[in-house]
């Protein structure tokens, strides 16, 4: 078992089952806005493996042209884990997607996690995760972002920020 195996063995309460599948039409909208298909699952169980899997703490480099989707365990030691290492892993010319808690405002996040990204998509209205084992009403408990690294975040340039609504990906992309 890989380190990252450690880290993607989280499960709903209730049902004690992997419940946090990423809805397709955010998928979707992140190839449709990254202008080509996911081809690496950086946070993966093998249920929920959107694209082919990529341990992001394995002594392998992301291979060149990637886009790179992740959606970590939320807390947020882990977050900062899987970030770091895609900040490190990920080369110039490949992308990576982040699917986040809004916890941006908090400190460990502006010293270790904002500044890597290049831009930050504030997704407006709460996320209801998808998959065979969704609990009714499985909704996000925060507001959630898209982290994208593509130009490569610094701690001295500033990280753009814009805005959508849940409401409208799903009608755009569902």
């Amino acid at each position: 078992m890989s380190r990252a195996d450690g880290f993607n063995k989280w499960v709903h309460p209730k049902t004690a089952e992997d419940d946090y599948r990423t809805p397709e039409f955010v998928l979707r909208y992140v190839s449709d806005m990254m202008g080509r298909s996911i081809t690496h699952d950086g946070a993966c169980s093998y249920e929920n493996a959107v694209a082919s899997s990529f341990d992001l703490f394995s002594n392998e480099q992301l291979p060149e042209d990637s886009l790179l989707f992740v959606n970590p365990p939320w807390d947020t030691p882990n977050v900062k884990r899987f970030v770091e290492a895609a900040h490190m892993k990920t080369p110039e010319s490949s992308d990576c997607v982040f699917l986040l808690p809004n916890k941006l405002s908090e400190v460990g996040w502006v010293l270790d996690v904002n500044w890597r990204f290049s831009e930050i998509i504030m997704l407006g209205g709460r996320l209801d995760f998808s998959g065979p084992h969704s609990v009714k009403k499985g909704a996000s408990r925060w507001g959630t972002f898209l982290g994208v690294m593509k130009t490569f975040g610094n701690p001295d340039n500033d990280t753009r920020f814009r805005s959508i609504r849940i409401k409208t990906l799903k009608g755009e992309y569902q």
